[in-house]
């Protein structure tokens, strides 16, 4: 389950192009009011078992200000991971669970509830998971890669 994870969380965000939902179809740009109402979030189920949704921009681009939700249920980790640019973290509902290093060690994870925020720098491995459903807002400037520690996830 956890190598799914991992595969999922690296394709979902490195690999597949983001799909045009009704979303980012209503993104004009320039000086245009956007507004995603929460009933509007584009969540996707992925086969991991967490939910993901782009709601702004594309992770993928270069210069793309992006804004992508996760949605994790109790009890799910994504492994140890860095990124090649900074990653900022807000979470938005349960307790979000976030660790530094190569090993998930739930016994050094910081919790974190509703409003926190988190600024992990670029190429920084870590860690992160949810107590209850939990929802953190992801944001960054693309192109935002994941490279997990373990090597044999592709």
């Amino acid at each position: 389950m956890l190598n799914q994870l991992r595969v999922l969380f690296a394709l979902v965000v490195v690999l597949i192009p983001v799909r045009h939902s009704q979303a980012q179809a209503n993104q004009t740009g320039g000086d245009s009011l956007r507004i995603v109402a929460g009933e509007d979030i584009p969540w996707r189920r992925t086969q991991g078992g967490f939910d993901i949704a782009i709601t702004d921009g594309n992770p993928a681009t270069p210069g793309s200000v992006f804004t992508m939700m996760l949605r994790l249920p109790d009890g799910v980790w994504i492994n140890p991971h860095w990124h090649n640019t900074a990653e900022r973290i807000l979470v938005v509902e349960g307790i979000a669970l976030i660790g530094d290093g190569r090993k998930v060690d739930e016994a050094v994870v910081r919790s974190l509830g509703p409003g926190s925020v988190v600024v992990i720098p670029a190429e920084r491995v870590h860690y992160a998971g949810g107590r209850g459903q939990t929802i953190l807002m992801v944001y960054g400037v693309g192109p935002f890669r994941t490279t997990f520690v373990d090597q044999s996830t592709p």
